[in-house]
């Protein structure tokens, strides 16, 4: 999953790429849990001035083979 990070006209101004290669995604998350498979915003959920994210991984096997699961991802402020 790719993460644009946009200044207040909303052009891109850099990215940051999560992934489990990268091993900067959420603990224990593999390949094939596809991660990324549904972004939603969730709003300011920690506070800190910045909008904050679920994000789904459908094959996620956390709570049963493939049942799937959501992250929230706290974007921090820049």
């Amino acid at each position: 999953m790719y993460l644009l990070l946009l200044d207040s006209t909303g052009a891109a101004t850099s990215y940051e790429k999560i992934s489990a290669l990268r091993q900067n995604a959420p603990s224990g998350l593999r390949k094939m849990d596809k991660f990324g498979s549904g972004v939603a915003g969730l709003g300011d959920v920690d506070g800190d001035g910045t909008g904050d994210l679920a994000v789904g991984a459908e094959g996620d096997d956390s709570g049963g083979r493939e049942a799937g699961a959501v992250y929230v991802v706290m974007i921090g402020a820049v």
